[in-house]
């Protein structure tokens, strides 16, 4: 028994290792695994690295092979004729250089050899260069190369006299290389024979032209022999053609390096990217061995390349390697505390098999649909993914030319059969879009390639290959952007740009045909009404239907559009000066249809219109001018009230330039200390004592002299100008009040008034006014904010909690001009006011009205019975005054006392006064 209990104790003990051995291997596991993922993820990036330097090293050697059989091409010109003029050659190399092949080809010429120990090397000089020759003869050297025919990408031909080209040692010897073994040949880098400094160093490909075909070129005392007639080449600049024809201009991803490699240290030709003092995760290099040349391309990753590398799944490997290797080490480790059975063991052993297959997966890319037209046969075979492309079946498609042509959109066969004709002719083609028939109908935009990989002995296709790319989901894409772009969503009709578009249009025919162009603006009366009643949904929807009666009231659809919110517009084109009465019944058709009421749900909304029409070329001569005139015979609708019709005059611009001025003024009329302020008393009407004042703006303009404030403040108001302004005076009002509180009375109070725009922005609220009065104690209750009635109607509790506010920090409130507004005794009740200003319109005559009378006093009892003092305005004499006192009221102020006065001429009428 004992013997059995001590081994139990040493299963025991063994196993109390078991679950730190399985925390080792399970993250050595998991190690593993995310080493491996990594080392995938490395993989995948680095055969991306490798596949984009492979191309680019294909098409440089591409492009260098095309250049190499223009030279070719050039060459079978001489070869095929005895003598080839200046002319024939610009001809035949100016459609070479300005060729879809010829980025980066600066020049195209012909060397001539001359060697004077063989005259039939000069004896077809053209007569020009006869001249030039017998200066050749002066020189001590016996040959010579003259380049005598040469085109720039710029210009046609290069005038006489021409350089020499074996005047430079190095390009001579390539020369003379080059026409001993009959080859191709690139020269190092030379400086191109134009004077035009801003040309770019070039390199030179460089091929004999021979005088009898076959004959064997040989060098004789150092030259060449007579055989030679001379060299055609071009020129092209390196870096052109890897930015354009490669495409990898300041390339973020990769950076590319050309280097010379034909001795040591290698010399950099060619570089996409500066230097980086940062080491690349990926790099590899080729060397490139074409015409004499060994040149060596490399690549290095930059970050914005290296950024993609996605190390995503292997991270989520080993967290959660992490996390099942300490979970299982945790559970095997109460089993075993806990001694659980030999199947729960297995069972948790079976957690341990964790593969990393499922983190993995595969990215397939769709190919192009490929194509061979078998020509001498007429059979057209199509590759597995063009016929998933469009919906074939493997055997469903017939290989004759006549049926591919039928799958071709009639209205774009003429395009591919052009493109066909130049196949045949030149070899490659252009790529073009053209739309093939699917299966089902239907008709797929593709972009169409293809090139003759095989020809006949008489150089006449034998087999061309193609491919077709899926242009579709391009095709939806830009009509999408299009339609966005010029149309607006919610209405589908014209936007603010394709109106001016077709505004532009129908000015420009007007001025050729010499009628007019009508344009009307339409703005919906109380549209915001309707969207603070009913919602924004359903003001869309009214948006909906009022386009589409505007679209049944007019004779083309495309003539409705939309500005803007619930602004609208009508173009009326192509009108003659007798139909311009036509105008009218269309704007009364329209403030006909929109009175007219609309559906919203289950109600009935009426609303109305206002209208603003200007015609061109009466009202204005331009685009601009048009749409601004029609806007201002729109807003002078709106101000008469809407639901009406204004023509635009000269007089709504001269308004509006007027108002403009002043505006302009008025920005900088603070600055200029252009405003002042004026105080008018206040009077105590049981005593005649003064302790308060009203802060009164004011404006001395330099040129015009005072300005009323009921013709800046609402510009001030409008422009938002009124929020500097306010706080200026409000400034100017508290150290008035430091003053007068020290000269006249201790609790002298200033009424300062707060607009409603000064009201509730956001920038400048009360809380800098409450700050500009917390800073000096003295001041609780020297300041008293007058508003209006306007204010009390905000249904949002807002203006409550400002009002609340200021009277937490020592501010009194007034309302100013009471009975003017929409103010109702619930409104009273509802804010804490602590003064009520009758306006003056009830104080007039109330010597002689008695409902004025009668008014006034109402006005003051509850006012009274509410806690709020009364101050009436507009006192202008003294049965005015007593009427008011009589009434029981507390304050007046008017003319009657004084006018606004300056704070000099008013701290001495309140000390003659109160004394």
């Amino acid at each position: 028994m004992k013997q059995q209990k001590r081994t139990e104790r040493r299963a025991i003990y063994w196993y109390q290792w078991l679950p730190w051995i399985l925390l080792a291997v399970a993250l050595l596991a998991t190690y593993w695994a995310w080493r491996n993922e990594r080392a995938l993820e490395h993989s995948e990036k680095s055969n991306v690295f490798i596949q984009q330097f492979d191309q680019t090293a294909n098409q440089l050697m591409n492009q260098l092979t095309l250049f190499e059989q223009s030279l070719y091409s050039i060459r079978k010109l001489f070869d095929s004729s005895e003598f080839v003029s200046q002319d024939e050659f610009n001809s035949f190399g100016a459609e070479l250089i300005h060729s879809k092949f010829s980025s980066g080809l600066y020049q195209i010429g012909f060397a001539k050899y001359i060697n004077l120990q063989y005259p039939e090397t000069y004896n077809t000089l053209d007569s020009r260069l006869i001249p030039l020759l017998d200066d050749l003869k002066t020189q001590p050297q016996r040959v010579y190369a003259p380049i005598i025919y040469l085109i720039k990408h710029e210009t046609s031909a290069l005038q006489y006299p021409l350089a020499d080209a074996f005047l430079n040692a190095r390009h001579k010897a390539d020369m003379q290389s080059a026409a001993l073994f009959d080859e191709t040949l690139i020269s190092n880098r030379i400086k191109t024979s134009s004077a035009d400094a801003s040309e770019c160093d070039c390199f030179s490909m460089l091929l004999p032209v021979y005088q009898y075909v076959g004959k064997q070129t040989k060098i004789v005392d150092g030259e060449l022999n007579a055989s030679v007639d001379g060299w055609v080449f071009l020129n092209f600049n390196l870096d052109v053609v890897f930015n354009n024809t490669l495409g990898i201009t300041n390339n973020p991803s990769i950076r590319y390096a050309l280097y010379d490699g034909s001795q040591a240290p290698f010399r950099l030709l060619y570089q996409n990217e500066s230097d980086s003092s940062e080491l690349s995760i990926f790099s590899m290099e080729k060397q490139i061995a074409l015409h004499g040349k060994k040149w060596i391309l490399r690549a290095e990753s930059l970050p914005l390349f290296e950024q993609t590398l996605n190390y995503k799944h292997s991270t989520i490997i080993g967290l959660l390697g992490l996390l099942a290797s300490f979970a299982l080490t945790a559970g095997l480790y109460l089993v075993i505390s806990r001694l659980r059975t030999l199947d729960s063991l297995k069972r948790i052993n079976k957690r341990l098999r964790f593969s990393d297959e499922r983190w993995r997966f595969a990215v397939e890319g769709a190919g192009d649909g490929v194509w061979d037209w078998d020509v001498e046969n007429k059979k057209l075979s199509y590759s597995k993914n063009w016929k998933r492309m469009f919906g074939y079946a493997e055997d469903c498609l017939d290989e004759e030319i006549e049926e591919w042509r039928k799958l071709v959109h009639p209205d774009d066969r003429g395009t591919v059969l052009e493109a066909y004709k130049r196949v045949f002719r030149g070899g490659v083609e252009q790529p073009f879009e053209c739309r093939i028939k699917c299966k089902n109908g239907a008709w797929k935009w593709v972009l169409s390639r293809c090139m003759v990989v095989s020809k006949n002995s008489k150089g006449q296709p034998l087999r061309i290959v193609g491919t077709h790319a899926d242009l579709s989901q391009l095709k939806e894409s830009e009509e999408m952007v299009w339609q966005h772009i010029n149309f607006d969503a919610l209405t589908d009709l014209p936007n603010r740009r394709m109106l001016h578009s077709r505004l532009e249009q129908a000015i420009e025919k007007a001025k050729w045909k010499g009628t007019k162009v009508a344009l009307i603006c339409l703005d919906l009366d109380d549209f915001s009404a309707v969207n603070d009643t009913f919602g924004p949904e359903q003001g869309d929807q009214l948006l909906q239907q009022v386009a589409k009666k505007l679209v049944s009231s007019v004779y083309r659809y495309e003539d409705v559009a939309r500005n803007s919110g619930d602004e609208f517009a009508i173009l009326i084109p192509d009108i003659d000066g007798s139909e311009l009465s036509h105008l009218d019944d269309v704007a009364q058709k329209l403030l006909s249809v929109m009175s007219e009421p609309f559906l919203l749900g289950d109600s009935q909304v009426f609303i109305s219109c206002s209208i603003g029409i200007a015609v061109f070329p009466d009202d204005a001569n331009s685009l601009n001018d048009l749409v601004r005139n029609t806007d201002q015979a729109m807003y002078a609708s709106i101000s008469k009230g809407g639901n009406c019709i204004t023509y635009f005059t000269s007089e709504m611009q001269e308004k509006v330039t007027k108002r403009m001025q002043l505006t302009n003024d008025l920005r900088l009329a603070l600055s200029k200390s252009e405003l002042f302020v004026e105080y008018q008393p206040i009077v105590e009407l049981k005593t005649g004592h003064i302790y308060k004042a009203e802060a009164l703006l004011r404006w001395c303009h330099p040129e015009k002299g005072l300005i009323s404030p009921a013709e800046f403040i609402p510009i001030a108001e409008s422009t938002k100008l009124i929020n500097e302004i306010g706080g200026w005076v409000l400034k100017e009002a508290i150290k008035q009040s430091v003053i007068w509180r020290q000269h006249i009375n201790e609790q002298f109070q200033i009424s300062v008034n707060k607009s409603p725009v000064q009201f509730y922005d956001r920038q400048l609220g009360q809380a800098d006014w409450i700050q500009m009065l917390a800073d000096d104690p003295q001041l609780k209750h020297a300041i008293v904010i007058e508003i209006t009635e306007g204010l009390l109607l905000d249904a949002t509790g807002e203006v409550k909690a400002r009002l609340e506010a200021f009277k937490q920090n020592g501010i009194q409130v007034a309302l100013d001009d009471f009975g003017t507004g929409y103010s109702s005794l619930a409104y009273l009740q509802k804010f804490d006011i602590d003064y009520l200003k009758i306006d003056k319109s009830f104080v007039a005559n109330l010597e002689t009205t008695l409902d004025n009378r009668v008014l006034c006093r109402t006005i003051i009892d509850m006012a009274h019975n509410l806690g709020m003092l009364v101050i009436a305005e507009g006192i202008e004499n003294k049965v005015q005054q007593d009427i008011l006192l009589q009434a029981g009221c507390d304050y007046g102020q008017g003319y009657y006392f004084s006018k606004s006065l300056s704070p000099l001429a008013f701290e001495a009428y309140v000390n003659t006064n109160n004394n």
